[in-house]
């Protein structure tokens, strides 16, 4: 039984019943609001680092798997994909985080890597591009050194240019004429060669890779021709020993062009009347045969071998087979 007065009261409790119902509603679509704004606000800020030309900060990278190390490691597709990516993504950083190609990148390094580097791995596949900073480094280099050569280029005068493409000749000429070289040593190790295998790995290997043991060759108008054609004059280094000079010329070059056909268009011609300017000093790694002054037993060596040679000249062999051309050896006719 209720009383009277329960009766009065009843209705009061369900107002504040359905108070604390609606405010409890209320609150709950607040909070939904709240958090639906915030997933958008999230969605936008992520969207927007993506697309709003590589925000650079300085909260760390997340870890991440690492198989090239070095620029030459890489595979030529991927490091020609890399290289487009690199270029694309730098281009759409802000103006203030892009290298100055009026200024050397020595000057710049601490803004590629503290800000560039980091920017293009957040942005960049690493599972496609598993390479460490000292790739992107290289790479960022590499671009910023060719960006300001063509602009120096384009500063200099038409005499400059035409001086500079003259020496860019002529270094390839050298490099060419080292690996022509190089390529005969190898074949000769092969043979068991009478001069080459007197030297140790580490006196050839100087030869083998460094263009400052072979003399440069430069191209010069040919004042005895009436059409006055380039020739290319070859001058000896002052700091080259007799021995080093006969061993590459009058040895691997004969030997070399005795197995294949000489297809250089521009005649040589040797000018003993002076050195090679700019080639005086000889490199600090430079065996002692290769120096001027050398009397030692190499060259006893190589002068009775080409002695050898010289009279044997109408014979196929002068010790081993290495007038013979070839067949199994790949490579040695690459340069010509």
């Amino acid at each position: 039984v209720v009383s009277s007065d329960d009766e009065s009261h009843q209705p009061k409790k369900n107002s504040k019943n359905s108070k604390k119902k609606s405010k409890s509603k209320k609150s709950k679509k607040q909070r939904k609001r709240k958090q639906s704004t915030s997933r958008s606000d999230s969605r936008s800020n992520s969207s927007s680092e993506r697309t709003s030309g590589l925000e650079t900060d300085s909260s760390p990278a997340a870890p991440r798997k690492v198989t090239y190390h070095s620029l030459t490691e890489l595979p030529k597709d991927t490091k020609d994909n890399l290289r487009r990516e690199v270029k694309w993504n730098i281009k759409r950083m802000p103006t203030g985080s892009q290298l100055d190609i009026n200024k050397t990148f020595e000057s710049q390094k601490d803004l590629v890597t503290k800000i560039i580097i980091p920017a293009l791995f957040k942005v960049l596949d690493t599972n496609a591009y598993p390479v460490s900073e000292g790739v992107l480094y290289e790479m960022i280099h590499q671009r910023h050194r060719h960006q300001r050569e063509d602009l120096l280029k384009k500063e200099k005068s038409e005499s400059e240019r035409t001086e500079e493409t003259k020496r860019k000749h002529g270094n390839s000429r050298r490099s060419k004429k080292r690996i022509r070289r190089t390529n005969m040593v190898r074949h000769l190790q092969l043979l068991d060669d009478p001069i080459v295998s007197k030297l140790k790995k580490s006196e050839l290997n100087p030869i083998m890779l460094e263009n400052a043991y072979h003399s440069p060759e430069e191209s010069e108008v040919d004042s005895d021709n009436d059409s006055n054609e380039n020739r290319i004059v070859i001058r000896d280094i002052k700091w080259r020993s007799d021995c080093l000079r006969m061993f590459l010329r009058d040895y691997l070059d004969v030997l070399f062009y005795q197995q294949t056909v000489d297809k250089r268009r521009r005649k040589r011609v040797f000018d003993n009347s002076q050195y090679a300017p700019g080639e005086e000093t000889a490199p600090l790694n430079a065996p002692r045969w290769t120096r001027s002054g050398y009397k030692g037993s190499m060259l006893s060596i190589i002068t009775g071998e080409l002695k050898k040679y010289r009279e044997n000249d109408d014979d196929d062999d002068i010790g081993h087979h290495s007038r013979k051309k070839p067949k199994s050896v790949e490579g040695i006719h690459n340069v010509k």
